[in-house]
């Protein structure tokens, strides 16, 4: 699980295990000359640099993303790995904070007070570009606050000095921590941070499993050339599939799980070429059309995905107006019926000859569909006959393919949608019984 978490740096979880040792004894040394409680203070000190280290000091890029997810679902953080973990990592500091100080209310609103900056931190300070989360904020004021209980029951139950300061007298202390956590929060969400209002996150830090496709996935399409920093498990729009969320150094990309047949990876989204997208090997001169995108697009294919070069179909399409973001190849398998296969790949190059952005479909190159009975034009109307303002909906059909539903290999249309002008959006119709459906199978 550590390797999951901390992924490949486990030299810096070595390091800040060591800082959390240093800042214990430092913290030891010092009060032991008073003569209060100086292991307690040593292990509350230690605990506190170890939470900084992992959640502060380990970064993830270097642009903050100055928002904060609020998830309205107080459960779901129960049921997640790193809910639970990040209960626990405060436990200990409301825990020894107790024992030293011996005021649990106390302790248990500094656990609050110190998990706020830190989410807070983590959104806004540009060298840290960690996400902010409701639920991390929950999870560790949680944490905190069942450690000091916990310590407060050692000191109420167990041997040696039982006494406490007086509640009247925490509570004193503990409401100036609550006021000033409540402002620098308020202040944070309104000038600052912007808060994102979810139902429920639904991700959880991915398994030692899940994080191994991923970085098999990366490494076959890039090589060593990014560095995974994140990955998460958030579920799929079917039954047991599930979409493994990688972030590394200069992208992101999504993995279906537990298939891990669709990979697709974003590096570049702009139409001035960056350090993001990929230098193709061999590649020196950036294309002027068509023919020397593809040229390169190949190249790339015939390292990575040679078997791409197999397929049926293949075009070279420019992308944006003038092709100002390059040009996409695409390979595709289709059946004699015209249905295209699972299996596919789109390399899009930019202006500058590397690859920006990547979609590989690494399923079958033949499945077995039922013949298509609903012609384009029957699937349109379908489409439009559900919406009740049908003068303003437009549907489009793209193309007709193969894809595995409910646990069936169907074929069916994918249709472009507009109502009254809107963004488009995708609907898709069953090619044989002319069901509709207002989502992806996979």
């Amino acid at each position: 699980m550590i390797e999951a978490v901390f992924q490949d740096r486990i030299g810096f979880l070595i390091g800040v295990v060591l800082l959390s040792f240093a800042g214990g004894c430092a913290a030891f040394f010092l009060t032991r000359r008073k003569g209060n409680n100086p292991w307690w203070y040593g292990l509350w000190a230690a605990s506190i640099v170890l939470s900084l280290g992992v959640t502060i000091a380990l970064t993830d890029g270097t642009s903050p993303n100055l928002q904060c997810t609020v998830n309205k679902d107080l459960v779901e953080p129960f049921y997640t790995t790193q809910g639970r973990l990040n209960l626990a990592m405060y436990l200990p500091i409301g825990f020894f904070g107790t024992l030293a100080l011996r005021r649990p209310l106390t302790i248990s609103l500094v656990g609050a007070a110190l998990t706020t900056l830190t989410e807070l931190t983590q959104a806004s300070v540009p060298w840290v570009a960690r996400t902010c989360d409701t639920s991390d904020l929950e999870m560790n004021a949680l944490g905190g606050l069942l450690g000091a209980l916990a310590g407060w029951a050692v000191i109420r139950f167990g041997p040696g000095d039982r006494t406490v300061p007086s509640w009247n007298t925490q509570a004193k202390h503990a409401g100036f921590l609550a006021v000033g956590c409540v402002a620098v929060l308020s202040i944070a969400l309104t000038s600052v941070i912007t808060p994102q209002v979810v139902d429920a996150t639904t991700l959880r830090i991915a398994s030692s499993k899940e994080e191994a496709g991923a970085r098999t996935a990366m490494a076959k399409a890039f090589g060593d050339h990014y560095r995974i920093v994140k990955t998460q498990l958030m579920p799929g729009l079917q039954a047991g599939s599930s979409i493994v969320a990688i972030g590394f150094d200069r992208g992101n990309a999504e993995l279906s799980w537990p298939d891990a047949l669709r990979f697709s990876v974003l590096l570049e989204a702009t139409s001035t070429p960056g350090p993001n997208s990929y230098p193709v090997d061999g590649v020196t001169t950036a294309p002027k059309d068509e023919d020397a995108a593809y040229t390169i697009a190949e190249t790339y294919a015939r390292k990575h995905y040679p078997w791409a070069l197999k397929a049926v179909h293949r075009e070279t399409e420019p992308v944006g107006e003038d092709a100002e973001f390059g040009w996409v190849t695409s390979w595709r398998w289709a059946s004699g019926g015209g249905v295209l296969m699972p299996r596919s790949l789109d390399v899009q190059i930019n202006r500058a000859g590397r690859v920006s952005q990547l979609v590989v479909d690494s399923g079958p190159a033949t499945v077995d569909v039922p013949k298509v009975k609903v012609t384009k034009e029957q699937a349109e109307k379908k489409v439009r006959d559900g919406f009740k303002t049908r003068e303003g909906t437009t549907a489009s059909a793209i193309t007709v393919k193969a894809v595995r539903r409910d646990g069936q290999w169907r074929a069916e249309w994918m249709i472009s949608v507009s109502v009254d002008g809107a963004e488009p959006y995708a609907m898709f119709v069953d090619a044989e019984t002319g069901t509709v459906f207002d989502s992806s199978p996979s």
